[in-house]
């Protein structure tokens, strides 16, 4: 009816107010590049469209490591050839960062649209749980692994190799430090405590359990670490990984001047990013619907 289009108008003008800002700012402050700011204002779209939880996650995790990005800058310039370029991402970037995410928002608002259509019948619970879990998981992976990378590279103490424990260079992929897996718990947990709080003012669903109430902060705590350890065991054999001779720089791409380190030339860290986003959401789903059952 009526109420229903303007509700639905309502909310997707907060929507394109919301990522339009989102964007351009980001655009304006550096962190992102023009083509990164458009790939932003489609995810931020989608997912300010979806709900305040959903919207919630997506700016905790934006805002946190845009803010983590830049802390150490000097430093990290020092250790990594291309620092300043990778430090305002593009489309792909924010693509494999926010793809799965939005998908589900699109899922989630497909759901909650046939709701309407079907004479009230509401989409089960356990359906939208899933869903939910599912989201939370790609960003816990996403924002645990972030956090990981831009604060455990600054870590005194060097990082070690996953999976055989050998010293490696910071800035290695499949680097791990004591300081980067506390800061992957930390997004986690920070993730999980924001989107709680949001859930107590305007819970996405009604009778959610494990995503809506308190447990959800050991849950995404739990696959944020999972998610960032994931993404350094796929970092560690599917990215090349070399120090340049002279500057001692680590690089990311085979290079004449480059001495091995680890891992081959397969994928880059985006394509990495955006397949263990994928397979911690998929945990996430797991995990919930085997609580639920």
């Amino acid at each position: 009816g009526k109420a229903a289009t303007f509700m639905d108008t309502g909310k997707a003008a907060i929507a394109l107010l919301v990522a339009t800002l989102l964007a351009g700012r980001s655009i304006k402050k550096g962190s992102l590049s023009a083509s990164g700011g458009a790939g932003a204002f489609v995810v931020g779209f989608c997912t300010v469209y979806a709900g305040a939880a959903f919207t919630a996650v997506l700016l905790g995790f934006f805002f946190s490591s845009t803010f983590f990005t830049k802390c150490g800058k000097s430093r990290k310039r020092k250790l990594e050839e291309n620092y300043d370029k990778a430090s305002r991402r593009n489309w792909k970037q924010v693509f494999c960062n926010g793809a799965t995410g939005t998908a589900i928002c699109c899922v989630w608002t497909y759901l909650q649209w046939d709701q309407g259509e079907t004479e009230g019948q509401a989409p089960e619970t356990y359906q939208l749980e899933v869903l939910l879990a599912m989201y939370l998981g790609h960003y816990s992976c996403c924002i645990a692994d972030t956090w990981a990378s831009e604060l455990g590279i600054l870590s005194t103490s060097g990082p070690w190799h996953v999976l055989t424990l050998r010293k490696v260079p910071p800035g290695t992929n499949g680097g791990v430090s004591l300081m980067g897996l506390l800061a992957s718990v930390a997004g986690g947990l920070f993730l999980g405590a924001l989107h709680w709080a949001v859930c107590l003012v305007a819970p996405p669903l009604a009778g959610g359990v494990w995503t809506t109430t308190w447990y959800v902060i050991p849950l995404t705590t739990g696959l944020g670490l999972f998610g960032s350890i994931l993404d350094s065991v796929l970092g560690s054999q599917l990215q090349y990984s070399g120090i340049l001779k002279g500057s001692q720089k680590v690089v990311n791409v085979p290079h004449p001047d480059a001495q091995h380190i680890c891992g081959a030339a397969i994928l880059d860290n985006d394509a990495v990013n955006l397949l263990s986003s994928i397979l911690t959401a998929g945990l996430g789903a797991m995990v919930v619907h085997h609580l639920i059952a």
